[in-house]
């Protein structure tokens, strides 16, 4: 039983590939993530896998030139059990410089959140807890104050506010 256990582990783990990490990751799926990314350390750990799945996640873009993040951020609702939100964090524990990346419109996760509006207000504020930059200005000239202000979202000014953006910086757009 044992030496059988051993031959099905070595023949999954002879055909497992890090592109799974991503399909993990764009399905949504916290769960499934854990199980990839646990797996995959498990059974590669002596050859610096962690470092592997930082690297994968860390340059992976998608057409927009966004990360893992910003897929997310466009592609992963929030759900009462905040698992798109774990996944998050689970993202940026190997990936911590993910929130700070520009996607070729020059926005951050943060704007995408932002402009998801109600939709993402945990996403938003786990992305702020995380670190998130919050007076960096998208193609446009948009920080994500100014974009929850022109969206009206009073819930997410509040939260931006709260984490140390301010209205100078809203202001001064509004005056150019």
């Amino acid at each position: 039983m044992l030496s059988h256990s051993r031959r099905v582990l070595t023949s999954i783990s002879a055909t497992f590939s890090l592109d799974e990490v991503i399909s993990a990751v764009k399905s949504g799926d916290m769960m499934r993530f854990r199980r990839t990314t646990e797996y995959f350390l498990a059974h590669t750990n002596e050859d610096g896998s962690n470092n592997k799945i930082m690297s994968v996640i860390s340059n992976w873009r998608d057409e927009k030139g966004g990360t893992v993040l910003h897929w997310l951020c466009r592609n992963v609702r929030c759900t009462k059990a905040h698992s798109g939100d774990d996944l998050v964090h689970s993202v940026v524990k190997y990936a911590a410089e993910l929130l700070c990346i520009q996607d070729s419109q020059l926005k951050l996760p943060l704007h995408i959140a932002v402009e998801k509006g109600e939709v993402l207000v945990c996403r938003v504020l786990k992305l702020l807890q995380l670190g998130s930059p919050i007076c960096v200005r998208d193609r446009n000239g948009h920080a994500p104050l100014d974009i929850a202000y022109t969206y009206g979202n009073g819930s997410i000014v509040k939260l931006l506010l709260n984490s140390g953006a301010t209205f100078h910086e809203l202001l001064d757009s509004e005056e150019k």
